[in-house]
């Protein structure tokens, strides 16, 4: 999909020992990148756990559906993970 260059470091729960959206994960993921929540990108497909998360920490959270989600703003709503190279380069 000619996404792997945008992708740094991978956190699972069963590493880290807490499930999204518990903070910690989150927070594991920006330590090991070492940078600021606001200059980090999530991308997600589950509202609750990937979406609403990420965007608690400060981060750009971008949510993968094929349905419109009224509660994501559309500028942040992908209709999959091959959208997400051109939306990155539209919003820099």
């Amino acid at each position: 999909m000619g996404i792997d260059s945008y992708i740094d470091t991978v956190v699972t729960s069963v590493e880290h020992g807490y499930r999204k959206p518990h903070p910690s994960i989150y927070a594991e993921a920006l330590g090991r990148l070492g940078v600021e929540a606001s200059s980090t990108v999530f991308v997600n497909d589950n509202y609750q756990a990937d979406y609403l998360g990420p965007k608690q920490m400060g981060m750009t959270a971008y949510h993968i559906s094929s349905k419109p989600n009224d509660s994501v703003p559309e500028i942040e709503q992908l209709r999959s993970l091959a959208d997400l190279p051109d939306r990155l380069a539209r919003t820099r």
